[in-house]
């Protein structure tokens, strides 16, 4: 059996087929190849761009895997869900539109049904999610954007609603197996400053035996990466209630890991290497690492 390795890929991205970003397709898979990316999900606005279709392609060390933003706008929310690996565009829900959750839950089963992950995108954007919202989508594989490097994506909360990060603690703890995603959703590709949303700030690093699609797919359902702003690992072990890890370094830079569990960070450990077993009673445990230079990464959730 072929031996696993991480892949670097990012879940969210858009281009000018629709008028979202300043490039189009090809130049944002060049981008992302270019950057040492081994993987890309094109993600349009309620669009499924076919990969083969573009002069780029899938070349060999680079997949790309096709997608679609479906795009759910009301006056009190917008319910943005991405559909990965799917061929035929998910069509939104005609106006009026229900409540949040209704419109989540129907929006992930389109997608499930035609064999697609469901990725719910920035849950703090314009007309914030709850954990309701989240929650109703019934059990299965799903995403969750945690990091959005859009600078309207409100990560840390807004409004009185909780951080993106918290949202997926409360779901966790009532023992939804929901994996963690950091991405891009970038839209400029020329114009580079910051509070703009250009690539290659958020990713995810997926553990797969092979570079293909069903390979990343599966890897990605079963939670079997971790997403990062930066933040590399050189080895990771999730099994018999313990997670351990080991820190790419960087000269200079400091590193703290937490152990989160039902919520509360309940063991840190400063250093390159650390190691917690989920402590007894507590539905999961999660790792986050905070570099000194305000890098991250976050370790999939180890439920009993």
């Amino acid at each position: 059996m072929p031996s696993t390795r991480f892949f670097r890929g990012n879940t969210h991205c858009h281009t000018s087929l629709c008028g979202h970003a300043d490039a189009p397709p090809e130049e944002v898979a060049g981008w992302y190849r270019e950057a040492s990316y081994q993987f890309l999900v094109l993600s349009e606005h309620d669009t499924v761009i076919e990969p083969d279709r573009l002069r780029i392609g899938n070349v060999p060390g680079f997949l790309l895997i096709p997608g679609e933003e479906v795009t759910q706008d009301a006056p009190r929310f917008a319910a943005h869900v991405n559909a990965i690996g799917i061929r035929r565009a998910v069509p939104p829900i005609p106006a009026p539109l229900p409540e949040a959750s209704e419109v989540l839950r129907r929006t992930v089963d389109a997608i499930r049904a035609q064999g697609g992950l469901a990725q719910v995108n920035h849950p703090n954007f314009r007309g914030p999610l709850t954990v309701a919202d989240v929650e109703a989508v019934p059990e299965g594989p799903l995403l969750l954007e945690i990091w959005n490097g859009h600078p309207l994506s409100n990560n840390d909360g807004k409004e009185g609603h909780p951080s993106a990060e918290a949202i997926w603690d409360a779901l966790l703890a009532k023992g939804r197996r929901i994996w963690g995603v950091a991405s891009d959703d970038a839209h400029r590709y020329k114009l580079w400053a910051p509070g703009r949303s250009n690539p290659g700030h958020g990713w995810v690093m997926v553990r797969a035996q092979r570079l293909d699609e069903s390979s990343i797919l599966a890897a990605l359902a079963e939670g079997d990466f971790y997403a990062s702003t930066g933040v590399i690992l050189s080895g990771l072990r999730a099994a018999s209630d313990t997670i351990s890890l080991s820190i790419v370094g960087i000269p200079g830079e400091t590193y703290r890991i937490e152990f989160i569990a039902d919520g509360e960070v309940v063991e840190q450990q400063d250093g390159l290497e650390a190691a917690f077993r989920r402590p007894g009673g507590k539905t999961y445990l999660r790792a986050r690492i905070l570099a000194s230079s305000g890098r991250r990464a976050w370790i999939q959730p180890l439920f009993p």
